[in-house]
């Protein structure tokens, strides 16, 4: 199941025993255009303790409680709302919101079915999921399409 970075890299968690300790990090990988893997893994550690499943764990559960009342989420939410109502094709919907800032990251499964829309909002530096914005923008809408 591909799955289509905006940046061209992945990260993937490791998990494991190493010396009959437990492991749980993270790695990072670049990928080709196609999403394949282009690199060799890179360890967390390489690019500062920020990087790391620790601090992103966390950085994840403060933004999780920003988010509730971001103000950025109504106006994304409108924005994305008029792009559905007035486009007729994923290309032209992604077209219209880069051209807000925008960035729209749509995750399909091997038979080509839609099963996640992510929203990269560039301006409030913020990134939602569709249902995370509401309701009736969850992935099964854009399937319908």
């Amino acid at each position: 199941m591909p799955y289509y970075s905006l940046f061209n890299i992945t990260a993937e968690e490791v998990k494991g025993k190493r010396n009959g300790l437990p492991v749980n990090g993270l790695v990072y990988v670049v990928l080709d255009e196609n999403g394949n893997k282009a690199s060799n893994r890179f360890k967390a550690p390489l690019f500062g303790k920020d990087a790391g499943v620790a601090q992103l764990q966390k950085h994840f559960a403060q933004s999780k409680e920003k988010m509730k009342t971001n103000p950025a989420r109504s106006v994304l939410k409108n924005t994305v709302e008029l792009a559905i109502h007035t486009t007729s094709n994923e290309r032209d919907f992604k077209k219209q919101l880069t051209e807000k800032g925008i960035n729209t990251v749509v995750c399909k499964n091997d038979n080509g079915r839609i099963y996640g829309v992510t929203f990269i909002e560039h301006e409030s530096c913020s990134i939602w999921n569709g249902s995370a914005l509401d309701r009736n923008l969850s992935a099964n809408v854009f399937s319908d399409c």
